[in-house]
């Protein structure tokens, strides 16, 4: 795991059991061997972890009113910094531990950090997929929206939402982006009312966006429209409200 990856949180729940087994490791010990920080005190705020290779499963053994005995597998598990980091973050996300999940964060918040201070080499950026028609999401989620090409898993032309955003490039207009799971170039951006009426047209239009295509077929906004009124799929009300916007638009920007 490099050591700017944040801990992604997709953990099974562990098996409750009645006794622990495999081999006792301590808390701190753990958190030193994965080269995180241990940011808590306490011998009371301490997970009980075991480590063992029966199988694939983690387990839990509760315990009323005390911290439960975690037994974490470590078969699939590499026994290096990138090994000890999982069993970090099955802990924290897996058995929601306290302890294990004030490291885990602050290894996250420590890698924001640092991703933030990297800029993209030629190299990096030469092999990014291209998010073409970009737009930040305005429904409160942290990331961005457009069509993918050059993706490795998402078909050319499809829209969609990258992983959370991390960091933006600071040069308008902004070349690249940089999220949790991956770094894209920008591509063309469309001011918010040009490209709602351009994703409608897409969208009904039933096939993804061809390489060298625009999003909608064309730049002729009017013929966008008209498409979409003919379709009988949206109301004319939402079409009427976003022509409005538009014209609203270009008059703003003209």
């Amino acid at each position: 795991m490099a050591a700017y990856t944040p801990f992604k949180p997709d953990v099974a729940p562990p098996i409750e059991v009645s006794e622990p087994f495999g081999s006792k490791i301590d808390f701190p010990q753990l958190v030193e061997l994965a080269e995180l920080r241990l940011v808590v005190s306490g011998e009371s705020v301490m997970p009980h972890v075991w480590l063992h290779d029966r199988d694939e499963h983690d387990y839990i053994v509760r315990r009323e009113d005390l911290l439960p005995y975690c037994v974490v597998s470590v078969r699939d598990v590499s026994e290096d910094v990138e090994g000890y980091r999982e069993v970090v973050r099955r802990l924290a996300y897996g058995f929601e531990d306290y302890a294990a999940l004030e490291v885990a964060e602050r290894h996250n918040r420590d890698c924001e950090r640092e991703i933030a201070r990297r800029i993209p080499t030629t190299a990096e950026l030469d092999t990014a997929p291209w998010l073409e028609g970009w737009a930040m999401s305005d429904d409160g989620h942290p990331w961005m929206h457009g069509w993918f090409f050059g993706h490795p898993e998402i078909e050319d032309g499809t829209h969609g939402h990258t992983s959370p955003v991390l960091q933006v490039d600071e040069a308008q207009p902004p070349r690249w982006v940089r999220t949790e799971s991956r770094l894209y170039r920008l591509g063309v951006f469309y001011p918010p009312a040009e490209r709602e009426i351009r994703y409608w047209t897409q969208k009904h239009s039933g096939r993804p966006v061809g390489r060298g295509d625009v999003p909608g077929g064309s730049d002729d906004i009017e013929t966008m429209l008209a498409f979409l009124r003919s379709t009988g799929r949206i109301r004319e009300a939402k079409i009427d409200r976003m022509e409005q916007a538009y014209r609203e638009e270009r008059e703003r920007l003209s």
